[in-house]
């Protein structure tokens, strides 16, 4: 309480440094707004096919004059406060030398890979008779000097195995003499891959491709464009920003980079850029796979318990309200999605959009929320030595951790504007008539997540509070 406190005083002490950058901030936001009232057009397509290294994906390319003035209207304001006053905590943070990472085990390691993002790539393998978390899916590469050696952790909590396989193919177990070094090559692996590769898939392909049908392809009058316009808005802009303006992955070894607080990641723009593409691009190679994914979960794994007691209240509300969606239209989402996905029109439609509004409205939140607290605690992400020499915790910067946390103040937590209720709750997003039967299955759709979200706490499977959820990837 006492370091809070202390922490809390010399916040306010460095905050006034800050005071200029809070004031160049406000001025960007006024100058990207006139440039978007001067210079975009809503006459544009903003989704079209990118080259990777396997093949084409489709991609937020550009934004639309509406799409970019929604978001700096509601969304880019509310990264002004962790961009000053959040920096500000974290510097003092970094002085009083309460920013370092705590001790990690195995233990911990295993919550990390069962019950957070990270959960993603942990896979039951019935050879090894154990857990086991893939992390090959990191393609962005790391500046030359640094290290991420880790492609495998292994584990059966049960029988109290735990091993760890390097990309060199070399094996270690507890009783190796590195064991403790290989750990934190680990957390560090964590830190990284979560928001480098596995949670690609969450932002991209699926969720900006339907975002940019719904806003520029229905009519606004219909059903569907009601019902699903909540669930798309800011996917669009927030993709574009993440995937080409790079305010927090374009980074270099130089000074100027080091001084930014929010990029503590040691990989370049177009590795990273290179890396999603891959990713999503492996992801989304026959969209039919996509779709089964609430059937394939492993609920034995807590993570997957969480969401999908989600998908079947998300699936319920979507069934219940199937026969008013108006043929024609969705007829036009599915045609525009199959010139992207093939084979997208053979999906069931009640699957399509269960699925997408448990993509944007809950795992991806999810995905956030639960790597936020263990990559604020135990992450960090600098390892200048391989996995076959001895690193410890005092190796760790302190000014890599003032990165890393003001990173993850900024980008991972969602950062609300008091102007905009975009909670999942909030079913007068629908703009569903009080009087009809659809509010009223808007209504059994709110209880019923309410219920869930009861039903989960008593198991202690409640990840991330229903409260806490909201509409759509918007940060």
């Amino acid at each position: 309480m006492l370091k809070f406190m202390f922490n809390r005083i010399l916040a306010y002490l460095f905050y006034p440094l800050f005071l200029p950058l809070k004031a160049v901030l406000h001025f960007c936001l006024y100058k990207t707004a006139k440039d978007a009232h001067d210079f975009l057009t809503n006459d544009i397509e903003e989704v079209e096919n990118v080259n990777s290294e396997i093949g084409q994906v489709p991609v937020t390319v550009r934004t639309s004059k509406d799409t970019e003035l929604d978001f700096i209207k509601y969304r880019s304001p509310t990264y002004i406060k962790p961009m000053t006053w959040g920096v500000a905590q974290e510097l003092a943070a970094m002085f009083l030398k309460v920013n370092k990472p705590q001790p990690i085990n195995e233990e911990i390691l295993v919550r990390i890979f069962t019950e957070t993002a990270a959960a993603t790539r942990t896979q039951w393998d019935e050879k090894r008779q154990s857990y086991v978390v893939d992390f090959s899916c990191f393609r962005a590469g790391v500046w030359d000097g640094y290290y991420q050696d880790v492609l495998e952790f292994e584990f059966n909590k049960e029988h109290a195995h735990y091993a760890i396989i390097d990309r060199q193919g070399n094996h270690y177990t507890p009783d190796h003499p590195n064991w403790y070094s290989c750990l934190l090559h680990v957390i560090c692996s964590y830190a990284i891959f979560v928001p480098a590769a596995c949670h690609n898939w969450i932002h991209f392909a699926f969720p900006d491709t339907i975002a940019t049908a719904v806003n520029h392809k229905l009519s606004k009058d219909s059903f569907l464009y009601h019902l699903l316009a909540p669930h798309c808005r800011f996917t669009n802009r927030i993709n574009h920003q993440a995937l080409w303006i790079q305010r927090s992955t374009d980074n270099y070894p130089d000074l100027r980079h080091k001084l930014i607080p929010w990029m503590p990641y040691p990989f370049y723009g177009e590795n990273f850029r290179n890396g999603v593409l891959y990713n999503t691009a492996q992801k989304y190679q026959d969209i039919r796979d996509h779709f089964g994914i609430p059937d394939q979960l492993d609920t034995a794994i807590p993570y997957f318990a969480y969401l999908k007691a989600y998908f079947d209240v998300i699936n319920k509300f979507i069934q219940s309200i199937t026969p008013y969606i108006e043929n024609d239209v969705y007829a036009i989402l599915a045609n525009y999605m199959e010139s992207f996905f093939p084979r997208f029109k053979e999906i069931d439609k009640t699957q399509v959009l269960s699925v997408f509004i448990w993509q944007v409205g809950i795992w991806h939140l999810t995905d956030h929320l639960t790597y936020f607290p263990y990559a604020k605690e135990y992450g960090f992400t600098e390892i200048r030595k391989p996995i076959t020499e001895p690193f410890s915790l005092s190796e760790v910067s302190s000014y890599d951790r003032y990165c890393f946390r003001s990173f993850l103040n900024v980008f991972v937590m969602f950062n609300p504007n008091p102007k905009l209720n975009q909670s999942l709750l909030n079913i007068d997003a629908y703009n569903f008539p009080k009087d009809s039967e659809l509010y009223a299955a808007a209504v059994s759709f709110r209880d019923n997540l309410l219920e869930i979200d009861r039903q989960l706490k008593a198991k202690n499977l409640q990840f991330v509070p229903i409260e806490k959820h909201i509409q759509s990837v918007c940060f």
